[in-house]
């Protein structure tokens, strides 16, 4: 298969001349929205624990969670769903190439199979001092900062060392 034949309906060659296919403003593109969407219509597919995805400050610090400290796999309830995870990081150099993969990712994992998976994206954000945790407002600056695509950043999740410093206070090395 050809790069264009694999890639072209995903952004490549969209700028070389005597192409026909259509060009896409592919920052109206809300990647996240569209699997939520897809999700909904097939949601009787899946079990009612089963929920659509947000990138609201999904993690936080083990001393604001909600959750129970200790949790057995036994008290998870199976959604029948599975997480993609493309990990990224702060000032990443998003390439053409990185572009038309995530969006074919999308498109044939997520949406072609009706939201049996959900891509996701999981950005660290570099340094000890980053404390993105500290308050939304650090969060969401955070994730300002951080360059993700505009049609990638619903699915977009932060992270940083802190959290995992938070969270496992026992492993020594974090990085």
């Amino acid at each position: 298969m050809s790069a264009d034949g694999r890639y072209g309906p995903y952004g490549y060659g969209e700028g070389d001349v005597g192409n026909s296919r259509s060009k896409v403003d592919w920052d109206k593109v809300d990647w996240g929205r569209l699997q939520n969407r897809c999700f909904e219509r097939n949601q009787q597919r899946f079990p009612p624990s089963a929920a659509g995805f947000t990138n609201e400050m999904r993690f936080g610090l083990r001393e604001n969670a909600k959750l129970p400290t200790v949790r057995k796999w036994d008290e998870f309830t199976n959604s029948r769903r599975t997480a993609i995870v493309v990990r990224a990081y702060q000032g990443y150099r998003y390439k053409p190439e990185d572009m038309f993969s995530l969006r074919s990712l999308i498109a044939e994992a997520s949406l072609r199979t009706g939201g049996e998976y959900t891509v996701v994206l999981l950005v660290d954000i570099k340094g000890k001092e980053s404390n993105i945790f500290e308050s939304k407002e650090s969060y969401w600056k955070a994730f300002e900062d951080a360059k993700i695509p505009k049609e990638f950043q619903s699915i977009a999740i932060l992270w940083d060392e802190n959290l995992l410093r938070n969270w496992y206070p026992k492993v020594l090395e974090h990085r």
